[in-house]
């Protein structure tokens, strides 16, 4: 799949995580090709957190399709402090793609797990209550975007790139955009507006006559947990490498993209593209 999940869609990720991962204790951890870490919990049922850290691409999801037969490895200097760990919330940070995991480790103890799905370095780093990084998963990783992030140091999130925040758009923000000539420029002036929401803001745009009209809909709509998961085939001008695929929260409308199918959750169809052994979902 050529086409991830944006700011927005990671919210929606996020709270079906929680209603899944809540309650769950770490049993393992595994870690695949260096790519695919595989948290299994045990809880209510069998499931796996994976997170597949791809540089382009970053997702996370829960599935229950992962056996344990394979021998995988596993790195240790997670795995002992994560061990028999319990989740207790999962929630984005801001409006970022950055998903953290709460644990209990012991009574009155908690732990922290931060899953960077930001290209082109995504991470996870795991701190303690105090946000003090106890262990970053790959090192590379931690010295990117203008930051330093070591053992001991506090943990934050990487530099916001300098946008407007979508709560602070106004007409005259939007009007001054040419968004006829250049239908990605949203996505470069408004925090969490990824290319492929700016060119459906903008095909919207052209059916209605105001770009701030449309994105103050789909704002509403965002505000208000509106969402609609949505699988689709994408045009070369938006996919120009393959699986041509693109999953979105919103049910895209431009000429573009062909063959769009709703889904139940976001969760269920990262999980599907993980079980199909791409690594992506579609």
């Amino acid at each position: 799949m050529a086409v991830g999940l944006d700011s927005f869609a990671v919210t929606f990720l996020a709270k079906e995580l929680k209603d899944l991962l809540t309650g769950c204790a770490i049993g393992s951890i595994s870690l695949k090709n260096d790519k695919v870490l595989i948290l299994f919990l045990e809880g209510r049922s069998p499931l796996n957190l994976v997170f597949m850290a791809e540089p382009t691409l970053p997702l996370l999801c829960a599935s229950r399709s992962l056996g344990r037969g394979e021998a995988l490895p596993h790195p240790p200097r997670l795995e002992e402090p994560l061990r028999y760990c319990v989740v207790t919330d999962v929630c984005q940070i801001e409006l970022d793609r950055i998903v953290m995991l709460t644990l209990e480790s012991a009574p009155g103890s908690i732990l922290r797990l931060y899953f960077e799905l930001v290209p082109p370095f995504p991470n996870m780093l795991l701190t303690d209550g105090r946000d003090v990084v106890l262990e970053p998963l790959f090192k590379a990783g931690t010295r990117t975007r203008r930051r330093v992030l070591d053992r001991g140091d506090t943990y934050s999130p990487p530099p916001p790139p300098g946008k407007v925040h979508p709560a602070d758009v106004t007409p005259e923000v939007l009007d001054t955009l040419d968004w006829r000539h250049d239908p990605e420029v949203v996505s470069k002036q408004i925090t969490g507006v990824s290319p492929f929401l700016s060119r459906e803001l903008a095909a919207r745009a052209r059916r209605r006559g105001s770009l701030y009209e449309v994105f103050r809909l789909m704002l509403e709509d965002y505000r208000k947990a509106v969402v609609s998961p949505c699988v689709f085939e994408a045009g070369h001008t938006i996919s120009k490498a393959p699986p041509h695929r693109g999953l979105a929260w919103f049910r895209p409308t431009m000429d573009e993209v062909r063959a769009v199918d709703p889904r139940a959750t976001f969760n269920e169809e990262v999980g599907e593209g993980q079980r199909k052994g791409n690594r992506r979902p579609g």
